[in-house]
């Protein structure tokens, strides 16, 4: 599993998700017989993430204190690799890019009060969407769905949004990151930073490989996955971005065996 957990109120839903959400996964994975059984990823993924990120959220309130569940919150972004398949369910603002063929495909849609199908589900409730610094669900929080924020219900919710995608032999990297990477950069633009990144590291991979065999000595090195998420947080950085920045890079063509890194900057 791989995840990014973008907190607001504070950071205490966010440690709550990073610390549990995979426990909660592994828990509700054991107790669908579909996923036991080795069925597809599509047929189960997306009953296991909701059931998953529900859990995560009705927990929140005994592990971070009712105040802290009531008044802050957190996105989740998470990917599930494996299987010749990529699944990934999204709450809120983070967001998943799958680089194709040298291109840029959107794997999740971050979940704005003014995006149209979101705003007639929080008004249909009851609910308003109030532009105030830009929208935000009754003038409070600019997402409209999030991990926590209790006070905001039933307007702000914790369902994921759930895409399964077959991984083919175009599909070089997944990139997961919160706002404060996509604020900065592009879909592109993150996706042609990264493959730079990895390209370099695998043409230093390929050297060392050559020197090793010379029996030269080795220093440790990062991880191509490592190298590309610096990358893209500290150009994020560099273009201005004033939030939180958190990207995590998936190199699907070394997922085998399985591998990813992270790099965050406050």
């Amino acid at each position: 599993m791989y995840a990014v957990f973008d907190g607001h109120g504070g950071k205490s839903i966010s440690k709550h998700c990073s610390q549990n959400m995979h426990k909660f996964l592994a828990e509700e994975a054991r107790n669908m017989p579909e996923v036991k059984a080795g069925g597809k990823m599509s047929a189960w993924a997306g009953d296991l993430f909701k059931r998953t990120f529900h859990k995560c959220d009705s927990t929140a309130a005994e592990a971070v204190g009712q105040s802290q569940a009531q008044g802050s919150g957190s996105t989740a972004v998470v990917a599930l690799v494996g299987g010749g398949h990529v699944a990934v369910a999204n709450c809120g603002d983070s967001r998943a890019v799958l680089s194709r063929g040298g291109r840029a495909v959107p794997l999740s849609f971050d979940h704005k009060p003014e995006r149209p199908d979101e705003m007639q589900r929080v008004e249909s409730l009851g609910g308003q969407v109030v532009f105030w610094n830009g929208y935000r669900v009754l003038g409070v929080l600019a997402m409209s769905r999030a991990i926590g924020d209790h006070c905001l219900r039933p307007f702000v919710i914790p369902d994921p949004e759930v895409r399964t995608v077959e991984v083919g032999a175009d599909d070089d990297f997944l990139i997961l990151a919160s706002d404060g990477l996509w604020d900065a950069l592009s879909n592109e633009d993150a996706c042609n930073a990264a493959a730079r990144a990895l390209a370099r590291w695998r043409e230093e991979s390929a050297r060392c490989g050559q020197q090793r065999a010379r029996g030269g000595q080795q220093r440790a090195r990062k991880t191509g996955e490592q190298l590309a998420a610096d990358v893209l947080v500290r150009l994020a950085i560099a273009r201005g971005s004033a939030d939180n920045v958190s990207a995590v890079v998936v190199d699907l063509k070394a997922h085998r065996p399985s591998t990813s890194a992270s790099s965050c900057a406050h």
